[in-house]
Order: structure tokens, then sequence, then C-alpha cells
């Protein structure tokens, strides 16, 4: 019991990984882009091995996958950019509306009175073509955005060099890694554990990209039945929130629930969108994911939760995307050094 006391309150071991982490904190500008084309990679990598049995050389793979994903990315922006400049530049008068909507349950009469006066006026200001009028306007988000669009620009390429470089490169890095081992049995577990992690991250990536990738097509479909505007934006925006255990299902409802708040009057359609998101969501989390990642991905949910938390402070929103495929590559570690595989048993459910 002391022996493990000892190692859990080691304090050489706590200043190391606090060390540890405020490098990953100060460095994300360079490991942020590093770790996103090791996502690509082991997502990538399945197809790059079944088109080399065909004879087809790692490095033409590669390019080819490359340049399709990038192919991939101008398309889904030039297909959602539109739809999405839109509802933002009817943010203000939206949320107007959706204040309004909701007042009867909340406010006063007199102040909802006061409040769809307020809404009239700036409808007739603004409509009004006979009045002139000089008005600086703050920069909206998309202008905003559009200042950042080098940056974005640079660390996309930045991504997909990376990426090329890491598919066409294959085991060639590996062989090095596991040479830096001082003895066989060194190089051995060395071995074990990338070609450990190399599978079970690249099994959940595959799987869990198909699940979330069938939850925006159901979520588009559903929308577009429902009558709400621009279906595809609600279900590219599921499928990318979806990779955000937890908190990414929460922020999805309530764009649902404003969205229904903001194109429909009636109260069966207003809550018709986030109802039906809500059971696609309830389906896939209960019985489509667990059927097909459950049982090789046994992680606490308080450990999910906490790595999350933690890497969406240190990494953002890329490092809650990451949060997941990171925990299992660190459970796969810690389960093949025989002196912390009691912290892997910890980290299982």
């Amino acid at each position: 019991m002391s022996d493990i006391g000892g190692r859990l309150i080691d304090p050489v071991s706590v200043l190391a990984i606090l060390a540890f982490l405020g490098f990953l904190y100060f460095a994300s500008p360079i490991l942020i882009p590093l770790a996103l084309a090791m996502y690509l990679n082991l997502l990538l990598s399945p197809l790059v091995t079944t088109l080399e049995k065909i004879r087809i050389p790692a490095a033409l793979s590669s390019a080819f996958i490359v340049l399709g994903l990038f192919g991939l990315l101008i398309a889904a922006a030039n297909l959602l950019a539109e739809p999405a400049e839109e509802w933002v530049e009817k943010a203000p008068k939206t949320f107007l509306d959706v204040q309004r909507k909701i007042l009867p349950f909340t406010q006063p009469l007199e102040e909802i009175s006061e409040l769809a006066e307020t809404v009239d006026e700036i409808t007739a200001i603004s409509e009004s073509s006979n009045i002139q009028k000089v008005e600086v306007k703050p920069p909206n988000l998309f202008s905003r955005a559009a200042e950042q669009i080098p940056t974005i620009a640079l660390s996309v390429t930045i991504v997909l060099f990376l990426t090329y470089f890491l598919l066409s490169a294959g085991d060639s890095f590996l062989r090095k890694f596991v040479s830096l081992g001082y003895s066989f049995r060194q190089k051995r577990r060395i071995l074990t554990i990338v070609r450990t992690i190399q599978k079970e991250v690249s099994v959940y990536l595959v799987t869990i990209t198909i699940i979330n990738t069938g939850l925006g097509i159901a979520v588009a479909i559903t929308m577009h039945y429902l009558g709400v505007p621009n279906p595809l934006l609600w279900g590219a925006l599921a499928t990318v929130l979806n990779f955000i255990p937890y908190m990414g299902a929460i922020v999805m409802a309530l764009i649902m629930l404003m969205v229904g708040l903001a194109t429909f009057s009636l109260p069966a359609a207003i809550f018709a969108p986030v109802l039906s998101y809500a059971g696609l969501s309830v389906i896939e989390g209960n019985l489509v994911t667990p059927s097909l990642v459950g049982r090789n991905l046994k992680l606490q949910p308080a450990i999910v939760f906490l790595m999350l938390i933690a890497w969406g402070w240190m990494w953002g929103v890329v490092g809650a995307l990451l949060s997941i495929p990171i925990t299992v590559a660190i459970k796969v570690i810690l389960q093949k050094l025989p002196e912390y595989r009691y912290l892997s048993m910890l980290m299982q459910r």
C-alpha cells in the first residue's frame, strides 16, 4: 500500500508531469498542427495500406489522398460558407425574435409589449430608404474571420504537408523510433506500444468518423423534412461537434433549439428540431456507438470528461476533438509499462 501511495505522490514524477503540461500549453502553436497531422495519419493510413496491396506506391497514394482531402475541404467550405454567413448576418434580429418568443414564460406582458415595439422600430428604421444616416458598423464575425484567413491557410497547409510526409513515410519513422531502445527487450516493448496505439486509435478514429458522418447525414435529412433552412449546415455541424464527447451534443442541442425558435412560431414546430436531434443523438450514443466502439474503448466516463476539460483548456477546440484519441494512447502506454499498469486500470470502466 505504501509503495503504491509513494508512486502516486512521488514529487519528482509530479514535477515532471507539471513541466510536461506546461510544455504542451506553451508549445501549442507547434504541437497542434503536428497532432492534427498524426490524427489524419492514423485515420488515413489504412487506405494507404490498402492501395499498397494493389501495387500503388505509398508516396503516390499519399499524394492522391492528401489532394483529395484538400479538395473535400474546399468543396465543404464553398458549400457551407454562404448559409453560415447568412445565419450570422441575421443573428441580431434572430436573437430579438427569440427573446420575444420566450418572454411570455419569463416576463410580464408590459415588457413583452415594449420589446415588440423595439423590434418593430428597429425593423422600420432598417427598412426605411428615405432616411440618410451615417453609421459606423463594427466588423461582423465574417469580417473578423477574413482577417484570419492567412493564418488559417498557413495552418491547413502545414497540417496537409505533415500528413503527406507521415503517410508516405510508412513504417520508416517507426523503425527509427524502435532503434532508440538500448536492448532487444526494450525495442520490442517500444514496438508493441506503438503498434497497439496505432491499431486501437486507428480503429477508433475510422469507426467514430463513420458513426459521426452517419449522424450528420441523418440530422441533415431530418432537418430537411422538418423545413429547417440550410439542413446541410446543421448536418455538418452535428458531425464535427459529435467528435467532442458530452459537450458537443449539448452545444448542438442548444443550437437546434435556437434554430427552431428563430424559424418557427408554433410550439410543436419550434421544439421539433431539437427533439429530433436529441432522439438521433440518444440512438447514436446508446445503441450505435457502444455496439461498435464500446467493446474496444473501455474508459471511465469521469476520465473522459476530465481529459476533455484538460485538453480543451490547453489546446482549445482542437484539444477537445483530440481528447479521446490522446486518452486511448495514454491508456495503452500505461498498460504496457508494468510499473504504471495500476494507473491504466483506474482509467478503465
